[in-house]
């Protein structure tokens, strides 16, 4: 996979100016802004067939790949969650303009890309999925779901929906797996780093 040879330093390169300081935006908030302190992420979502594409790419060596099943989904998850540690990462089952699929969350809920994820944590993101991250802002709550906007590469937002937390770094696993299940999944072969020296 694409290697930078300085991959926190591209990641700043790669990412336009109006998403790493969006600037002055309506100042007219909703109730539901006052509600929450955080309302500002960066963010790589992954629908269910980019997931256990990723995870089978970079060598993943558990279960069948297959997007329509659970297990293989949570496989995918569980090892992007691992290579990425240590870090600030959420990991949520979301829809990005109605697909299903899996967000990762990463960094410091700030608006600045500098300010938000470290250099460590930079350079695996990037060595994982190749770009750096889309920024995000909450824009109101449905029922037990939370809605963001979610701008991409080419400016355009799209929406995202939260349905349910499943892993990060401070709650660990919401969905642990057994210690017969964890023994077949070790975390030194859940996923092969996708550069040639280790990452530190």
């Amino acid at each position: 996979m694409l290697v930078a040879s300085n991959l926190y330093t591209a990641t700043l390169l790669l990412t336009p100016v109006a998403l790493i300081n969006p600037g002055a935006e309506a100042t007219n908030k909703t109730s539901f802004h006052d509600l929450i302190m955080i309302y500002h992420r960066w963010a790589y979502f992954l629908n269910t067939q980019e997931l256990v594409t990723v995870f089978k790419e970079c060598g993943g060596g558990v279960g069948n790949f297959d997007p329509r099943d659970p297990d293989d989904m949570h496989h995918a998850r569980r090892a992007i969650f691992l290579y990425l540690m240590p870090g600030r990462v959420k990991v949520w089952l979301a829809c990005l303009d109605g697909k299903l699929g899996v967000v990762f969350f990463v960094g410091k809920p700030v608006p600045d890309i500098r300010k938000s994820v470290d250099m460590g944590l930079a350079k695996r993101c990037l060595d994982m999925f190749e770009r750096p991250p889309d920024p995000c802002r909450v824009v109101g709550g449905f029922g037990m779901s939370v809605l963001w906007d979610l701008t991409s590469r080419d400016m355009s937002v799209h929406r995202l929906e939260l349905m349910e937390l499943l892993q990060s770094d401070r709650d660990g696993d919401l969905y642990p797996l057994t210690p017969e299940e964890l023994a077949l999944f070790p975390s030194q072969q859940a996923i092969n780093q996708p550069v040639a020296s280790p990452v530190t």
